[in-house]
């Protein structure tokens, strides 16, 4: 035993549609103590055990804040995640650009759906598509949702808490690779690639 504890927690404060529906804030902390602020607003605090905390709530819109104390009731610290905006966009990340031809490399980019600053939109759960141009294949594409039934190489697949993952195989001849992502109601975005000999 020690003193991490797994929850289903997720670093994040965008939930549409939930608006008022009650939900609990898990604070992960050194501190003797912790209190959830939702705009301003205490929602309660909570005593640590075992470096975890949780404050009951109700999700609204905004700015989530956590703010630790130590056994005398003196502010350490405090942190805060903040909704994301209404507009809705693909972020597409690769963790390369040059690849070597021959079908033996790979390049895998991290999919992720957020607001114009880059905030991540946990939900709604988006579909979204993959299309390959050039000197390349996909290899594989899909998320970490354990309970999901989406196979791995179809082009279409749901975010998970919103972000995806695709594997982008070289081909055997040297070019360019042109990997595309939409969705409904978002702009494509394109992730420029290279197979070199």
């Amino acid at each position: 035993m020690n003193g991490y504890r797994w929850t289903d927690a997720v670093d994040g404060w965008t939930y549409e549609g939930y608006e008022g529906k009650p939900t609990w804030v898990d604070a992960y902390t050194d501190a003797a103590e912790v209190e959830i602020f939702i705009n301003g607003t205490s929602a309660g605090r909570s005593p640590v055990k075992d470096y975890y905390a949780k404050v009951p709530c109700f999700y609204q819109p905004g700015e989530l804040l956590g703010v630790g104390y130590d056994g005398n009731g003196k502010e350490l610290y405090r942190t805060s995640v903040r909704t994301a905006g209404q507009e809705t966009e693909i972020c597409a990340v690769p963790d390369k650009t040059i690849l070597q031809a021959g079908e033996e490399d790979f390049c895998f980019i991290d999919i992720s759906v957020t607001d114009s600053q880059g905030r991540l939109k946990l939900l709604p759960e988006r579909k979204v598509e993959i299309r390959i141009e050039g000197a390349g294949s996909i290899q594989g594409f899909g998320s970490a949702n354990h309970l999901n039934e989406e196979k791995f190489n179809q082009p279409c697949h749901t975010t998970y808490l919103g972000r995806l993952q695709a594997v982008i195989r070289s081909g055997k001849k040297p070019g360019e690779i042109k990997v595309t992502f939409s969705g409904e109601g978002m702009e494509d975005a394109v992730v420029r690639l290279r197979a070199e000999a």
